[in-house]
């Protein structure tokens, strides 16, 4: 596929969304990501329903985006056809624009697959992958199918960068890779202990805060804990989750940004509860979910507040988790989150039906099977 021609077509294809007659019965989440793809420029602000993909989430691939592009598209067919009429393609494109095309593939369509095939074209026989937003982006992408390279291009990346934020992020992406994809969990403590040696002399040397060097000990932390349980060693993986919720409870994070960092402290707090819960420390499990739940990350509480009410769930408290759980259906509707809404709708039909109300249980399964989307949720 020719990524000028890509990029026109999904222009196109947003310009037909915001046109048609059935707009307003849209998810708003579909509105906002097709303006997204329009603005060639980054001016309009990412939110709860436009997420970065590529970078919010990791070396994931997110199911949510598909979902939720192909769940409209089930719905309202004829919005979805490319006018025959496209806008003339613009030549070659630049890092900066190829960039917005893989964004905005797995922003709208959740077409990881295409934006996957034109991040190795260009990588192996195109121009060139400059500029540290297309590197990380193609990285990401290459990560499931060829992790060397993508390690690869973190490392570089991570070298490159002009800010310590940039190059621990960029050292962490590469450990999740020779973790998750590599499946080599001695390789990525090496690397994550190496990483964490550097925070430390980062702050000796004055170029971070105390609280941003901690910071970043508990995100490599809460990674050496996913090696440790690949290894078969869950009392080092319980240790390493509870030495980084030590230190990702600190604020002041100067150098990571509020956004990005409360992202990896819900991760964190969550992982602590669960190990709590296993170890039978539920008062503590608990108290650490309701606490997840309080975070002002609004990309984040909606799993929050269904982790809360799945540990309450558990705890057989079901009055207040059929509580949260309603409340979880909420937030992931408004954020267009189809795979956390189904969660929550699950947690909600098990807790109502622990109360003995079997046949509004089963409604709840129905609205899940028929309003994926949540379109219905008030």
């Amino acid at each position: 596929m020719i990524p000028a021609l890509a990029f026109s077509g999904l222009q196109s294809e947003a310009r037909a969304l915001l046109a048609s007659d059935n707009a307003g019965n849209f998810a708003p989440g579909l509105i906002d990501r097709a303006r997204v793809v329009l603005d060639d420029k980054d001016e309009i602000p990412r939110t709860v329903t436009t997420p970065t993909y590529l970078t919010d989430l990791g070396v994931r691939e997110a199911e949510d985006p598909r979902e939720f592009y192909s769940g409209h598209r089930d719905l309202f067919p004829e919005d979805f056809v490319t006018p025959s009429q496209q806008e003339r393609p613009r030549g070659e494109l630049s890092d900066i624009e190829f960039g917005h095309l893989l964004d905005r593939l797995v922003l709208l369509r959740g077409d990881y697959p295409t934006a996957r095939e034109l991040a190795k074209a260009r990588l192996k026989g195109g121009p060139s992958v400059g500029g540290l937003r297309l590197r990380v982006y193609v990285a990401t992408l290459l990560a499931r199918d060829e992790p060397d390279v993508s390690m690869e291009l973190f490392d570089s990346a991570g070298n490159e960068a002009s800010g310590l934020d940039q190059r621990f992020v960029c050292g962490l992406r590469a450990s999740a890779v020779v973790l998750k994809r590599a499946n080599d969990p001695l390789a990525a403590l090496s690397r994550l202990d190496a990483l964490i040696r550097a925070t430390v002399n980062w702050h000796s040397d004055g170029l971070i805060s105390l609280s941003d060097q901690m910071t970043m000990t508990a995100m490599a932390n809460n990674l050496r804990a996913l090696a440790h349980i690949r290894l078969g060693q869950p009392d080092l993986a319980q240790s390493a989750v509870a030495e980084a919720y030590g230190l990702v409870t600190v604020d002041g994070l100067e150098v990571l940004g509020k956004s990005e960092a409360l992202r990896y402290r819900t991760q964190i707090t969550g992982n602590a509860a669960r190990f709590a819960w296993t170890r039978g420390d539920e008062e503590l499990a608990l108290r650490l979910w309701r606490q997840n739940a309080e975070s002002d990350d609004a990309y984040s509480v909606s799993e929050t507040t269904a982790g809360l009410a799945y540990g309450l769930y558990l705890a057989k408290e079901f009055e207040e988790s059929e509580r949260q759980a309603r409340s979880a259906v909420t937030l992931a509707a408004s954020a267009s989150a189809p795979r956390r809404l189904r969660t929550s709708r699950q947690i909600l039909a098990a807790t109502i039906g622990r109360q003995g109300r079997a046949s509004e249980a089963l409604e709840v399964l129905r609205e899940a099977a028929t309003d994926p989307l949540g379109l219905k949720v008030a």
